[in-house]
């Protein structure tokens, strides 16, 4: 998957619209639009902006890595590419649980 496709999926399962990921990232949704078509690229300035924007790793947008990780790595669990969706959706409620529990009561 190229970049520009690689962006708009992130975006698109982030819930963004382009004009609202374009207003964050100070640039017309048209030029985002050609990022997203491969039209032409961004420079690398604006590339580590989209992925601190998107909290997706740079890895992952260049093409480097498949797996999704947070731009920051901070609470980050990579699951292997191929794990079952029912499973990952059920480590998900375990930590959740395990987060929520920790919280300090009142």
């Amino acid at each position: 998957m190229s970049f520009g496709k690689r962006v708009a999926y992130i975006r698109e399962r982030e819930g963004l619209r382009q004009k609202e990921l374009a207003n964050m990232l100070g640039i017309t949704p048209r030029k985002l639009s050609d990022y997203e078509r491969d039209q032409c690229a961004p420079k690398d300035d604006l590339k580590i902006m989209i992925a601190k924007v998107l909290d997706i790793s740079m890895d992952y947008l260049m093409g480097l890595n498949e797996d999704i990780v947070s731009f920051s790595k901070k609470n980050v669990i990579v699951l292997p590419k191929d794990f079952p969706p029912e499973s990952a959706q059920k480590a998900k409620e375990y930590i959740d649980l395990l987060v929520r529990d920790h919280k300090p009561k009142p």
